[in-house]
């Protein structure tokens, strides 16, 4: 599996995002497909059109994932992170925006490799995994407010 940031970019989020993946991908416990992984940075109306097209909802949110049916040589994801949300969210947690980026990213990964979060034992599941792959990666970790 091999993750692909589409655009720009700070090297602080790039390299940060590259620490993360790589313990993701030596998890015993987490199985990554193989392929593509593309994330790109949209804005507000990019998101909010996402979101309402693919989940119903009617607001710009941090991140959307969208995993595609196996096929030989093609990507298996494309991942939207809304920038001005993560901008957002990254201030009221106090934490560098490169950090927020990292665990967006770590999130949409998680959801490639099959994680949800649409009981509370899978939010827990996935919180869990986030904390300590942020952790281990010496970054800060926020909890997640879960939309129900």
């Amino acid at each position: 599996m091999r993750v692909e940031l589409i655009g720009e970019w700070d090297s602080r989020a790039r390299t940060s995002i590259k620490r993360v993946i790589k313990l993701l991908s030596d998890h015993s416990a987490i199985h990554l497909p193989k392929g593509d992984i593309n994330v790109k940075l949209v804005d507000e109306a990019t998101s909010r059109a996402l979101n309402e097209d693919y989940s119903g909802n009617a607001y710009a949110t941090d991140v959307l994932t969208f995993v595609y049916p196996p096929e030989p040589e093609s990507d298996v994801a494309d991942i939207a992170i809304c920038y001005p949300v993560a901008v957002e969210q990254a201030a009221a947690a106090g934490s560098p925006v490169a950090t927020e980026l990292t665990l967006l990213t770590l999130h949409g990964v998680l959801h490639v490799a099959g994680y949800d979060h649409q009981t509370t034992e899978q939010q827990a599941q996935i919180d869990k995994l986030q904390r300590e792959l942020m952790n281990e990666a010496k970054l800060t970790y926020r909890d997640f407010q879960w939309h129900q």
